[in-house]
């Protein structure tokens, strides 16, 4: 009989070393009513809630640009050849022939990031696109980084098993993660910080397993606490079970730690300051902190479970109570202040991108079902936009970027990188456009959609639509919020006539807009285009310096250095030779651009 006690005591103590007992009993109960597959019950519907989020259009908000041009348009890029790429993805430039590629030189901003985390998703893109299976490639990243985030509340509990030795304290704070509003929001955009949450709580988690292994089993016959029963922490209860002290007292005394201080109010506190400071930087940044804190969290309220039960005796059915009152709790709060579509929900979330973001990917979306587009003009930013990811069309592309329209057209390429499927047909660097316009050029704006009928989608506010149909635009059947869908239809006749209306439209009417123009066309090597806007720039206005410059260095970019002595010559004559080769500051009409305004 001693026998026998002695080998089920060392079969207990095993199990409280590796914190893998699951069917010992905290003393606040929740080891029997909570059930073994809580995890799981959780991954489920964490799973099920956030496809179903995903899947709404009026969610297709962009929380931060990076969630696209960090993530799946790089991925996109990669397996269909076509899409926008940022500096951090792409290569050294091989010869350096304009300002802005000795610039990135200078300051290395190329080949910043690596390819595996957007390789994940070019791989799910690469089977689809394999097997013939013709998807949304935007809901298919999304989806598929929720199917891996809420992985992260089983993660959580593996970890907190292991760190408290203690299932109950483990499983409120899966509770805690799964309902976090901070943590769904995060999880359910393509951002990397909320990806790696789940594989990085899974290493800690072995890491510990580890350090915090059992020592080896030796004889328990001599060991006296075992044989007096008195004596022992295993003490029977009034009930005649088990209690097992798997609270933080014993991992205490293991691993010198202090017990936390914090009680729930201040905790709370701490959260609550915690938010304040991340709402002027980037939550996503501290994704893994937020976890920490409901880890910290369930901790308190764990410990607080057990006072209370302690001081009231209370039942199972009343501690079931409890829990399923504080989950409810917990989970109608998230779903209540889940942000959805409307600008006094989204707004708080964004950091650079306004709220219309989810009118226009549903444009977009719309636009990308239609097998007659050949161009699209986007009247807001680009960051507001899932790029070609959801476009799906490899045309001509018209998108505003900070104070200026910018274009991309064919031609733009990336040598092949390391990890690439196929060499990139049509890839778009974001700063190597082909045209640029700045937004109150309105002239040359119209100009551009004229002469550039391939331009035959557009999506611009809904106040805007009139003025849109001067240049041959007719409202398509769909809109979204704020924005609208306007589609270009024309017969030869009309098509002549609004291609000869915008060749008799000047480049513009204000000669400062035009060299600020001409500047960044110079600036990017775009010569020809440059010195359309500076000779006009100088016809309109000829009292400035800069332009003449600016027009003589473009025409020797292009060798012709007959027309660059006869520029030199004539502002000599206007303005002296002393200041024609002074060199001249950077004309700045934004305030936001006063950094640029150096040669």
């Amino acid at each position: 009989m001693k026998s026998r006690k002695i080998k089920e005591m060392k079969k207990m103590k095993f199990k409280h070393h590796t914190g893998n007992n699951r069917n010992g009993k905290c003393e606040c109960g929740l080891e029997s009513i909570l059930p073994e597959l809580l995890p799981w019950y959780l991954f489920v519907i964490v799973l099920c809630i956030r496809i179903h989020y995903v899947l709404q259009p009026k969610n297709w908000w962009l929380l931060h640009p990076d969630e696209i041009f960090q993530s799946v348009e790089v991925a996109f890029s990669e397996v269909y050849g076509n899409g926008f790429r940022t500096y951090e993805y792409s290569p050294s430039t091989i010869n350096v022939t304009t300002p802005v590629e000795e610039q990135e030189m200078n300051q290395g901003m190329y080949s910043l990031r690596s390819f595996l985390y957007p390789q994940f998703f070019a791989v799910i893109f690469a089977v689809c696109k394999f097997v013939g299976i013709r998807l949304n490639c935007y809901l298919v990243g999304r989806i598929c980084q929720c199917v891996v985030t809420s992985f992260t509340p089983v993660a959580v509990f593996r970890f907190c098993r292991t760190l408290f030795r203690c299932r109950g304290t483990a499983s409120i704070a899966a509770m805690l993660t799964s309902f976090s509003l901070h943590i769904s929001v995060l999880g359910t955009h393509t951002l990397v910080n909320s990806f790696i949450s789940p594989f990085l709580f899974l290493s800690v988690d072995i890491i510990l397993q580890y350090l915090l292994k059992p020592p080896a089993i030796t004889d328990f016959s001599n060991d006296e606490s075992l044989n007096n029963d008195s004596s022992s922490r295993y003490n029977h209860t009034e009930n005649g079970s088990a209690s097992i002290q798997c609270t933080m007292r014993d991992i205490n005394s293991n691993l010198k730690i202090q017990k936390n201080p914090l009680n729930g109010a201040a905790l709370q506190e701490q959260k609550n300051s915690t938010e304040d400071v991340i709402a002027h930087k980037e939550l996503r940044f501290v994704h893994n902190v937020l976890i920490i804190i409901e880890i910290l969290a369930a901790y308190a309220i764990h410990g607080a479970l057990q006072f209370i039960n302690s001081l009231l005796k209370f039942t199972k059915d009343k501690i079931r109570i409890v829990v399923m009152v504080f989950s409810l709790s917990v989970g109608l709060n998230t779903y209540m202040n889940f942000p959805s579509y409307g600008e006094e929900t989204i707004l708080p979330w964004k950091t650079v991108t306004p709220t219309d973001s989810s009118d226009i990917n549903q444009c977009l979306f719309f636009i990308s079902e239609q097998n007659n587009v050949t161009g699209v003009f986007i009247d807001n930013s680009i960051y507001t936009i899932a790029g070609f990811t959801i476009l799906n069309h490899d045309v001509p592309l018209l998108t505003l970027i900070h104070h200026e329209y910018h274009e991309y057209r064919s031609g733009g390429y990336i040598p092949r990188t390391d990890l690439s499927y196929k060499t990139p047909r049509n890839l778009y660097v974001i700063n190597r456009y082909s045209d640029i316009i700045d937004v109150t050029n309105i002239h040359y704006l119209s100009k551009r959609l004229l002469e550039s009928q391939e331009y035959n989608y557009v999506v611009v506010p809904n106040k805007r639509v009139p003025s849109f149909s001067q240049l041959g635009f007719n409202k398509a059947p769909f809109s979204a919020g704020r924005y609208s869908v306007l589609q270009r239809l024309l017969t030869p006749i009309e098509s002549t006539k609004l291609s000869i209306a915008g060749k008799n439209m000047p480049l513009g009417k204000n000669s400062t807009i035009m060299e600020y123009e001409a500047s960044w066309l110079y600036t990017a090597g775009l010569y020809t285009k440059a010195i359309e806007r500076l000779e006009n720039a100088i016809e309109l206005n000829n009292s400035r310096v800069r332009p003449f410059q600016l027009l003589a260095s473009s025409y020797a970019n292009k060798a012709d250095l007959t027309k660059a002595k006869a520029t030199e010559d004539k502002c000599i004559l206007g303005h002296g030779r002393t200041a024609c080769r002074k060199p001249q500051p950077r004309i700045v009409i934004h305030e936001d651009y006063k950094q640029y305004s150096v040669n």
